[in-house]
């Protein structure tokens, strides 16, 4: 069988996160996000580590990020950074996955990174990355006038069914009664990290073979393990909750 990874690639305040986070839920992986992971792993964001390291250690960061998520045996998607297609090994790298390119014109990017952690990049300029998204690129997608659900749908029918076969195990899913008290217990119990979370609504029902289906779920990870969290608010739980041996 085959399996590829996602990736998910443009300049910033396109979407990639929120596209990322969408496909996971579509296609049952983990997101590697460049942004949470450096927060993750050294406890700052881009911003602060441009401001105190320099553009360059950002840059070298992101592109370690890039190549150490598609060296993971684990199929995931990843919301790379905007930087990784300046260098030519991630480049080159990107030639096995299935790259979605986001783009949208500058005056809206810029209106969606208003206020935000982006607005470092405002100061310093940036080059003109178009081409070499393209050149990665399986799927370009314009977000500009389409609402994440849309590019989501389109980026969907896109990808091959062989770039998404399931080859192992992706992640375990636990059902849970009280979510945040599990939370609590695998990542300051155990140590794992959360990655992402979204809500199924009944939109999944008839797959899921439940009338009014209403759930929210938590991924973490943690030494190339990942765990899902599952908590239905609707259609409640059966049984009389005590615990069983």
């Amino acid at each position: 069988m085959v399996t590829r990874h996602l990736v998910v690639v443009g300049p910033m305040a396109v979407g990639k996160t929120t596209l990322s986070e969408a496909l996971a839920g579509w296609s049952g992986r983990p997101v590697r996000d460049s942004d949470a992971d450096l927060v993750a792993a050294r406890g700052i964001t881009g911003r602060v580590l441009a401001e105190t390291e320099g553009v360059d250690a950002l840059h070298l960061w992101e592109a370690d990020h890039l190549r150490l998520s598609l060296a993971d045996p684990t199929p995931s998607v990843i919301a790379a950074a905007a930087s990784v297609v300046d260098t030519a090994a991630c480049r080159e790298a990107l030639v096995e996955p299935f790259v979605v390119a986001l783009t949208a014109p500058e005056d809206v990017r810029a209106a969606r990174a208003a206020g935000s952690d982006f607005r470092i990049h405002v100061e310093v300029p940036l080059p003109d990355r178009t081409a070499a998204y393209r050149e990665v690129a399986d799927l370009e997608i314009d977000t500009a006038e389409r609402e994440p659900a849309d590019v989501a749908a389109i980026a969907r029918a896109a990808i091959p069914p062989e770039a998404v076969v399931p080859v192992r195990v992706s992640h375990v899913g636990v059902c849970v009664a009280d979510p945040d008290r599990a939370l609590r217990f695998w990542r300051d119990g155990l140590g794992f990290v959360p990655s992402h979370s979204f809500d199924v609504g009944a939109e999944f029902g008839r797959l899921m073979e439940l009338d009014g289906v209403a759930l929210r779920s938590q991924f973490l990870r943690r030494d190339g393990v990942t765990v899902e969290l599952l908590h239905f608010t609707a259609p409640p739980a059966g049984g009389d909750g005590t615990r069983s041996p």
